[in-house]
Order: structure tokens, then C-alpha cells, then sequence
């Protein structure tokens, strides 16, 4: 199956963020944790971010990271994404199936 890929809408990016920020938040508040809310968010992201190429928020918006040739991320610019440091062209894009 291929995808066409456009640079995403940005309420579809903020409130992907919010899911995933609730995530976060309610995760650290169900195990009590005495980490901060903002470390389990980064190590939230971290994780997804490497294994899984994306958030679950930003799968709910289908949503993905891409370089500036629209390539998959390297596992640097993966690392720097969990960060919410976008460099080098990575941004958020929107994917869909592409009708012939």
C-alpha cells in the first residue's frame, strides 16, 4: 500500500500532543510516580518515537515524522524529535493512502 504525504494541519498536531500529554498524565498519576509528569512524557515519547515511528496521539491523527525528503527518521533525528526539536526538515505529515 502506498501513502501520498502532506505537511499536517496544526490543530491535528496540537491535539495530538494533548492525547498524548493526557497519557502521560494519567500514567504517572495511576502509578504514583515521584518522576515528574514531564520526564514520563519525554520517555513516553522516546519509546514510541524509536519503536514505533509515532505517538498513539499521533496515530489517532495520522500523523507520522518525516525528513526533508519525506524519508523515515534516522534514529538521531528520532532521539531529537522525542525532544520536540525538529531540525534539519523533520516535521509532522499528514498520511493517507493514495488513490490511483
Amino acid at each position: 500500500m502506498e501513502y501520498q504525504y502532506d505537511e499536517a494541519n496544526y490543530i491535528r498536531i496540537v491535539l495530538a500532543g494533548l492525547i498524548d500529554a493526557a497519557i502521560a498524565l494519567s500514567t504517572a498519576i495511576y502509578f504514583l510516580s515521584p518522576f515528574p509528569v514531564v520526564m514520563i512524557f519525554i520517555l513516553y515519547r522516546l519509546v514510541s518515537i524509536y519503536f514505533f515511528d509515532s505517538t498513539v496521539g499521533m496515530r489517532i491523527f495520522n500523523l507520522i515524522y518525516l525528513d526533508a525528503d519525506k524519508e523515515p527518521l534516522s534514529a538521531r533525528e528520532k532521539f531529537s524529535a522525542a525532544f520536540l526539536v525538529l531540525y534539519q526538515g523533520v516535521d509532522y505529515y499528514s498520511k493517507r493512502q493514495k488513490i490511483y
